[in-house]
Formats: structure tokens, C-alpha cells, sequence
């Protein structure tokens, strides 16, 4: 087991040796994890969504390296065919869904009505209004089902996201990742932030909590995310003392029941997601000083294990700080600072 020391509520980054480390023991833990999978034949479907450069593409590397790879699947599906935009949204993203013991893991998903089609104009406001209301109920639908789902959201700092998106630009070897989009994602910052705010807030449910995790430093988020899906499941030979997730790092957002959003049943299904968008659904993530946030809020089992653990030393303000820093972090990310 690795003697890397558990940096308890710091944001410092692993040292090279430490990371190395403590990639490996997660690494055993996910092979421990994928053999009850296989035995129990479980399902597990992983979402990664967030912005460019967030580094989706390097946790996912992290995760798969040492797993079987015909009980894992990787699904980054490209631009919809005239065919798939003519069918039921979520239609081609069924087929990829995981059958028993198998993890899957998407790396973007339907989520993309949420995000980079709204910004871009690839879809009308009444299909992305359409797309808020249903994903819910179709969320609940695989859950209901037996699927094991985990959703994460990366995020990153404007500067780091303009610094990574220039170094990809330039590296040969990762030129396979540029499109047209990386060219306006830092110009469009705020749409991309408005929109993330009102897909947080209105697809944010108990059978499907977000974790928002952030990704300024590569090797701290890996280790987290990893660490949160494993702590998230029950498996033979599972390790506690090495899933400890630091919650400044991977946060659940709270489970504030949100306003209504609907008017009208003759309201403008436009005005009604404008509406949505910039008086009620970032309002999850900007929560006011006085309202007393409590950790508890950000309820995932990782951070209730170790809530439980630290309530007998820590004080309670210690604990609430984690959440009011992590939703500080959060609406600190929606305007154009750095």
C-alpha cells in the first residue's frame, strides 16, 4: 500500500513520486472493483462532461489503463448524423449504454444539448428547453434499471484553460484534438459558464447528483475522481484508507430544491428558458454568505464517511468551510477573471 500521505484538505498537488504511487493503489483498487462487476454482473455508466481542456481525456486514460478491455468501453461519439438528428435526442446514446459487467465510461454525453450545442447554436431554445426537462426522467429511467451512474463536471480556470488550449495547438501529438470549437471556447467563457450553471442547477437530482471537480491541477483531479468513483461502490477488498476524496477538490453540489421555472402554460418557451437562465438556475451555485451552507449539503458517500470521522475533532465551521469555498471556487468561474 502507499505510504503517500493524505493531504486532508489541501489543494496542494501530489508530488511526482506521491502521484506515481498513489495512482498504482487506485489502480489495484479498480481492478478489484472491475472483478466484482464482472461477478455480481453490475453496470456501471461514468459521465464526464466540462470544458475544453478540463482534462477529461486524461482521467478517462487513467481509469481504463488497467482494466479489461472487453468489460470496458470508452464512448466518444462524433457529430449526430442527419439520421440521428432526425430520431428521439436520446436515441443514439442507448446502444452505448452498459450491459452487465461491463463499465462505461462517455466521454461527453447527451449533455452536449446542455453545453457546446446551446452555446454554438446547434440546437433551438425550445429543443434545449425540451432537453432540460427530459433528461431527468430519462436519468431515472437507467437508474431505475440497475445502472450505476456517475456524473462528473471538470472544470477550469479561465487562464489554464486558455494556456492548455495554446500548448495543444502547438503539440504534434495532440493534434488530433483540435477543432473548430477550441477556437471560441475562451471567447465564449461566459456563455459556456451560464450555460454550465443552468444545466447544474436543472438537471442536479437525488438518483443522479453532479460532482463537480476541479481540474486546475491534472494530477489532484485524477486522483479524486478516481477515488470518488470507487469510494461511490461496494467491491471485495476495497481499501477505505485510500479513498479519502478531498471535498475542495470533487464536490456533490447541494440538493436545493430549485424555483419553479415554468409560467404559463402560453408562455414563450424562449422567454422561459432566458429566465431560467439568468434569474433562477445559477442560484444553486450562489449561494449568499448568510445562508449557512453545511458540508452535509454536498452529500456523496466519500464526504459523509469522512464527515462522520472528523465530526468529533473538527469544528464545525472548519467542516462548512470546504462547501462555502468549493461554491466561492464555482462562482468565481462564471465571469471572465482568470
Amino acid at each position: 500500500m502507499s505510504t503517500a500521505k493524505h493531504r486532508r484538505g489541501s489543494l496542494l498537488p501530489p508530488s511526482p513520486a506521491e502521484y506515481k504511487r498513489t495512482l498504482y493503489d487506485l489502480r489495484v483498487q479498480l481492478v478489484k472493483l472491475q472483478n466484482q462487476v464482472i461477478r455480481k454482473d453490475l453496470r456501471i455508466l461514468v459521465v464526464l462532461e466540462g470544458r475544453d481542456g478540463a482534462g477529461k481525456d486524461g482521467v478517462i486514460k487513467r481509469i481504463v489503463k488497467n482494466l479489461s478491455p472487453r468489460e470496458t468501453r470508452v464512448v466518444a461519439l462524433g457529430k449526430p448524423s442527419d439520421r440521428d438528428e432526425s430520431g428521439w435526442y436520446f436515441q443514439r446514446y442507448v446502444p452505448h449504454l452498459p450491459v452487465g459487467g461491463e463499465i462505461v465510461l462517455f466521454n461527453r454525453s447527451w449533455y452536449n444539448r446542455a453545453g457546446v450545442e446551446m452555446v454554438m447554436g446547434f440546437c433551438t431554445p425550445a429543443e434545449h428547453e425540451s432537453f432540460l426537462e427530459d433528461v431527468p426522467r430519462f436519468e431515472q429511467l437507467l437508474v431505475r434499471s440497475g445502472i450505476l451512474l456517475r456524473k462528473y463536471y471538470l472544470d477550469i480556470g479561465k487562464a489554464e484553460q486558455k494556456r492548455r488550449l495554446a500548448d495543444r495547438s502547438r503539440n504534434p501529438l495532440k493534434q488530433w484534438k483540435l477543432s473548430p470549437i477550441d477556437d471560441v471556447a475562451v471567447k465564449n467563457w461566459e456563455k459556456y459558464s451560464e450555460a454550465r450553471d443552468e444545466m447544474l442547477g436543472r438537471t442536479q437530482t437525488e438518483f443522479a447528483p453532479w460532482n463537480v471537480v476541479r481540474t486546475d491541477d491534472k494530477r489532484t483531479a485524477r486522483l479524486n475522481v478516481i477515488k470518488s468513483i470507487l469510494a461511490s461502490i461496494d467491491y471485495k477488498g476495497k481499501d477505505e484508507r485510500l479513498l479519502h476524496v478531498n471535498a475542495e477538490v470533487v464536490f456533490t453540489l447541494p440538493n436545493l430544491k430549485r424555483r419553479a421555472r415554468e409560467g404559463p402554460a402560453n408562455r414563450d418557451v424562449t422567454t422561459a428558458a432566458a429566465r431560467s437562465r439568468h434569474e433562477t438556475a445559477f442560484a444553486l451555485l450562489s449561494v449568499p454568505a448568510g445562508f449557512g451552507v453545511r458540508l452535509d449539503l454536498f452529500s456523496s458517500p466519500h464526504v459523509e464517511m469522512q464527515r462522520r470521522s472528523d465530526s468529533r475533532s473538527a469544528p464545525r465551521r472548519n467542516r462548512d468551510s470546504a462547501g462555502r469555498r468549493c461554491l466561492a471556487w464555482m462562482t468565481g468561474h462564471r465571469g471572465n477573471s482568470a
